[in-house]
């Protein structure tokens, strides 16, 4: 959770200053703003206090799991700023903060997950949390109640209710068993095929389960199931199932999947068949003029792209560039690969040979 909003950090400094302090905290002052600072280096970090957020202090019952627990930020809203949420007896609170106005605003309560309803209950409480399955740019809230997943997105523009229920998963229903910890504290969002949208995993008897949300058909689509993470293979214990994560260790914006079995750490990413492989270039092209090659497929995921120019030479790349150096016809290929799909393609190009116009004059006796 983003606590300090307005971060300054000190790196590679000495820093020292005294401040004045507004109130105690766990029995010591807080320090509001330094009056003095001094540092060696070039750069001077300092934290800053933003004004406190809503009450959710002991006197008010929120010291109990079941509350401080789903404290989290997300932006539901869109805007580029993370809300904070938490689930209250009532239910979800949000709030936002104005950093004109340097306040915290309260936004209207979401969805009635109270605790009346059961949400008291860890197995519900806990998988309380927020990820942007349909790729708009704004957070949806995910959480499981006895029927399955539901998700709620929060709509600012709405006249009426702005937390507008989406479709649920009932797979991970208690009547398929998922109210045990191995399975549903494994609940999360990530984005393991790179499209920009989070999808939903889950860790079943099984293993690995995967589910996208599909935007324009406003439904759930499950996807092929994950590596055989199963109780069978002893992963219903806490010291494995409790490592299953996702992160986008290579940078490429797809998230792979992480986890820790007996032997060490494990990690896969999750590939997309190619299909619709298409190649074409520019040709014909003057000798001595470069080429360009272009290749296309409709689906597929961490794809390289190889060329084989038919000259002895090769390039890399979806779009590339070749000079032949000599005239004719030539069949260039792709091939394209990720680690567990491969295909190949042709394109006919066309090399001319230049001609110079000769212009000679004309003697006239």
């Amino acid at each position: 959770m983003k606590r300090y909003l307005n971060l300054l950090l000190l790196v590679t400094l000495v820093v020292s200053f005294t401040g004045t302090s507004d109130r105690h905290a766990f029995g010591q002052e807080r320090t509001t703003a330094p009056t003095n600072l001094s540092a060696v280096g070039t750069i001077v970090w300092v934290w800053s206090q933003l004004p406190d957020g809503p009450a959710w202090n002991d006197a008010t019952g929120w010291d109990q799991k079941q509350y401080y627990s789903t404290i989290q930020t997300g932006d539901i809203d869109g805007d580029g700023r993370d809300e904070l949420l938490a689930r209250a007896n009532a239910g979800i609170l949000a709030y936002e903060f104005d950093p004109d106005a340097n306040a915290w605003v309260k936004l209207p309560d979401g969805p009635a997950w109270s605790g009346p309803d059961g949400w008291y209950q860890e197995k519900y409480y806990s998988t309380i949390q927020t990820g942007d399955i349909d790729g708009d740019g704004s957070d949806e809230l995910l959480g499981r109640s006895p029927a399955g997943i539901l998700a709620y997105k929060f709509d600012p523009d709405a006249n009426d209710d702005k937390w507008v229920a989406l479709p649920n998963v009932p797979e991970m229903s208690d009547t398929n068993g998922w109210d045990q910890e191995q399975y549903y504290s494994t609940i999360q969002t990530g984005d393991i095929d790179g499209d920009g949208s989070d999808e939903l995993l889950a860790r079943g008897a099984a293993g690995i389960l995967a589910y996208e949300f599909d935007p324009a058909a406003n439904a759930w689509v499950k996807l092929p199931d994950g590596p055989e993470w199963s109780d069978v293979e002893n992963w219903d214990q806490e010291k494995y199932y409790s490592t299953i994560q996702t992160g986008d260790l290579d940078g490429d914006g797809q998230h792979e999947l992480l986890a820790r079995d007996p032997d060490g750490i494990l990690a896969l990413d999750l590939h997309a068949e190619i299909t619709g492989l298409a190649a074409s270039n520019d040709s014909p092209t003057v000798l001595g003029q470069p080429t360009t090659f272009t290749a296309t497929v409709t689906t597929g995921t961490n794809l390289s792209y190889a060329w084989d120019f038919d000259d002895g030479n090769s390039g890399s790349g979806v779009v590339v560039t070749h000079t032949y150096g000599t005239a004719g016809t030539y069949t260039a290929t792709v091939t394209v690969s990720n680690l567990v799909y491969s295909d190949t393609v042709t394109t006919v190009v066309t090399i001319k040979e230049s001609h110079h116009s000769l212009y000679l004059p004309v003697v006239l006796r």
